[in-house]
């Protein structure tokens, strides 16, 4: 048996480690919360169970990947939901991890989120290959999560907005931080839609040639955003 059915400060004990509903906000800004290398995380439980983050663009891109009629963007997708149905505090999960069944009051619910993440990023190239392979180059999803994002910094804009004479409350301190890591996010997502939205303009003797520009495009930013995420965690 698991020392963390034993352990009283353990995740399981208290809530099988379910991955929080409001720290799906991870998957648009993984420091949404903060970050404990920068000693301003404001989240629920540890870090590292709690955030999860594929990257934003992979995100977007995993949508386009629903107009695939190929069997892995399926398999994937389900592969997907499972895993979201697993980490988060639902009916099913909460069922499996209570009655033990296969062993999973033994383990942490939220890392079910690393198979999500494994699925997404499988979906992503399969979308980039859609969105890239299409005559007239669809900016929907893209346009959809820049609104989101504009939500995200509406929300605590406001309340930092209000604060703003109030420098040493810690509410104004989390909005501050909250804005802070939006920044990455929202240049993530609109320096690709520029360029998607000029993809109309370009001459038929060169879209092959631009098709292929967009594509590095966007693979450098997944890499580079990635990359800044996983070089601030580790410096803790």
């Amino acid at each position: 048996s698991s020392t963390r059915l034993y352990d009283t400060g353990s995740l399981v004990i208290t809530n099988f480690g379910f991955f929080p509903f409001k720290h799906l906000a991870t998957l648009i800004t993984p420091n949404f919360f903060g970050n404990p290398a920068t000693l301003n995380y404001t989240g629920v439980g540890y870090f590292d169970n709690f955030s999860t983050y594929p990257g934003i663009l992979a995100l977007i891109l995993a949508f386009y990947s629903l107009r695939s009629k190929s069997k892995i963007s399926l398999v994937c997708w389900t592969g997907a939901i499972l895993a979201l149905l697993l980490s988060l505090k639902t009916p099913l999960s909460f069922f499996l991890f209570e009655k033990n069944i296969a062993g999973f009051a033994c383990a942490v619910a939220a890392r079910a989120m690393s198979l999500f993440t494994f699925c997404l990023s499988i979906l992503s190239g399969i979308g980039l290959n859609q969105l890239l392979s299409q005559k007239k180059v669809s900016i929907f999803y893209f346009v959809a999560f820049l609104l989101l994002l504009l939500l995200f910094w509406l929300i605590p804009g406001a309340v930092f907005f209000k604060l703003r004479n109030l420098t040493d409350t810690s509410l104004y301190l989390i909005q501050k931080t909250t804005l802070r890591n939006l920044v990455i996010p929202t240049f993530v997502v609109t320096v690709p839609l520029i360029f998607l939205s000029l993809h109309r303009f370009i001459p038929k003797k060169t879209v092959s040639f631009y098709t292929i520009f967009l594509a590095l495009i966007m693979i450098t930013l997944q890499f580079g955003d990635l990359f800044v995420f996983g070089q601030k965690y580790l410096s803790f």
